[in-house]
């Protein structure tokens, strides 16, 4: 390696990491504050928040090393060109053409590793997420819960308990119960209980355990029959909360997330649906598209920075 390829890849590696750190910030920010505004996120730790963000960063990578990589070789260029060094090389009977090949080299760098991101990176880091959000939202949901406060953060359920235990348990114990299940609209039910339980189950979803109590049933507006009830000793419910990381665009979609042999299963499946198959489709496009992104904004930044600067 030439000093000369030297001192440029020196002169590219400084705003090409700041840009880079720049870029990531405000893209996991902009996520973030997506994934705060969903009930499972509010209150979360400081120690999972810094977890999250590992797992995010396959997806928030592939986005940003193209747009760090041609911030740096736009302020690399303009640096060289305006403090004559350039014009010094030349004289010195070194063809400025030469410079090139250390930016594209970096290119061709950045791009193999973006398609070891999109590959296998971004579907196993989507993959950790989904299983780091259902973890964080359930012990979030589970410490969610206050004595005397309405909690509504279950899609289609409403929990009432006017005394509640400690949090520092993953097993809370609920008095005075009152649970509106409204899932099945068409049925709802109103539910009391003198006791409860509320806890997590293996991290895969929410279990709810009450005692002594009654359920109510026919509760529905265009319900025709009347309402009746039901006492119950024991009754139990098992919840297994959906965080969806396409929901308002928030990462990926589900096409996206899946690894890329799945994705070539689901194209070549003749039961694929038409519609389906143009979204797998587009998937894989990018996941091959992407990663080149990194070597041509160089190839477009580095001439055009030299000749709007001569």
């Amino acid at each position: 390696m030439s000093i000369i390829t030297k001192y440029f890849i020196k002169e590219f590696l400084t705003p090409f990491f700041f840009s880079l750190v720049l870029v990531l910030f405000i893209v996991f920010t902009v996520q973030m504050q997506k994934m705060l505004n969903v009930p499972f996120f509010r209150g979360i730790a400081f120690s999972d928040f810094f977890l999250l963000f590992a797992c995010t960063l396959p997806p928030f990578l592939v986005l940003a090393l193209p747009i760090s990589a041609c911030i740096a070789t736009v302020v690399s260029f303009s640096r060289l060109t305006a403090d004559n060094e350039m014009t010094a090389l030349a004289s010195g009977g070194i063809s400025p053409q030469k410079l090139f090949f250390a930016p594209l080299g970096i290119g061709l760098v950045l791009m193999l590793f973006s398609f070891f991101l999109t590959i296998y990176g971004q579907s196993l880091g989507t993959q950790k997420l989904q299983e780091m959000f259902l973890k964080v939202g359930i012990k979030n949901l589970i410490h969610g819960l206050e004595p005397g406060v309405i909690f509504q953060d279950l899609p289609g359920m409403t929990l009432y308990a006017k005394k509640i235990s400690s949090k520092n348990t993953s097993r809370r114990t609920l008095e005075q119960i009152w649970f509106y299940d409204a899932q099945n609209k068409s049925d709802p039910a109103l539910i009391t209980a003198k006791t409860g339980e509320f806890s997590e189950q293996n991290n895969s979803g929410l279990y709810l355990e009450l005692k002594n109590g009654k359920m109510y049933r026919g509760l529905s507006r265009n319900s025709q029959n009347s309402i009746y009830v039901v006492e119950f000793e024991n009754l139990e419910f098992f919840f297994e909360p959906s965080i969806p990381l396409q929901k308002d665009g928030m990462i990926l979609s589900n096409a996206e997330q899946m690894p890329t042999k799945e994705l070539f299963e689901k194209i070549q499946n003749s039961k694929t649906k038409e519609k389906n198959k143009k979204k797998y489709q587009l998937a894989l496009y990018k996941r091959f598209s992407m990663p080149l992104a990194s070597l041509i904004f160089i190839f477009l930044a580095a001439p055009i920075t030299v000749m709007v600067q001569a």
